[in-house]
């Protein structure tokens, strides 16, 4: 009946009220998040973000900044058990959820692209799992593709997830290894 729908359209706009006041709260106070802020925020990516642009873009940005925010030695969780813990909580598929809902607003895809670039540095399994997405990967690339040239954030969001996706971690060696990105020589 339509009184449930109002009903409910009503309690939606006021859950989107408290994410945004909630997020703007740990942003002032520069909280960067932990577990069960990750599992709060993934969920209401999935709830929330077909009714409000500014909660995609708000709660996309917090999880960057969990994800990325370089943490304390010897603290708990690393970044690293955040972002195995982002992939078990399917955040990959909510980020790219959100996208789909929003693939013709750049500042949308710069967010999604910075999310999974977060998601998957110097994290091989995390990477092998976005690059593996088949359709949303194809998806996410032709967004990228699409603002790229007409949007600084899309462009340096995609340049990052891809640059991501296709580098070594860090590894020990006592060998001089070359770096990877030579320039050609030039011809005379």
């Amino acid at each position: 009946d339509g009184g449930s729908r109002g009903g409910s359209a009503a309690r939606s706009k006021r859950e989107v009220a408290k994410v945004l006041h909630d997020l703007a709260i740990l942003r002032a106070d520069g909280v960067i998040g932990g577990f069960a802020d990750l599992r709060s925020w993934v969920n209401a990516l999935g709830r929330l973000g077909g009714f409000s642009r500014d909660v995609s873009l708000q709660l996309c940005e917090a999880m960057t900044r969990c994800l990325s925010e370089p943490r304390p030695a010897g603290s708990a969780p690393t970044t690293a058990d955040l972002q195995q813990g982002f992939l078990r909580m399917g955040g990959v598929k909510q980020a790219m959820h959100a996208l789909a809902l929003r693939v013709t607003d750049a500042d949308a895809v710069a967010a999604c692209a910075g999310l999974l670039a977060a998601a998957v540095q110097k994290a091989p399994h995390a990477a092998e799992i976005v690059a593996a997405g088949g359709a949303d990967l194809k998806l996410l690339l032709r967004a990228i593709e699409r603002h790229a040239s007409a949007s600084p954030k899309v462009a340096l969001a995609g340049c990052s997830l891809i640059s991501h996706l296709c580098s070594f971690t860090p590894y020990a060696t006592n060998e001089i290894v070359p770096a990877r990105a030579k320039a050609p020589p030039a011809s005379p």
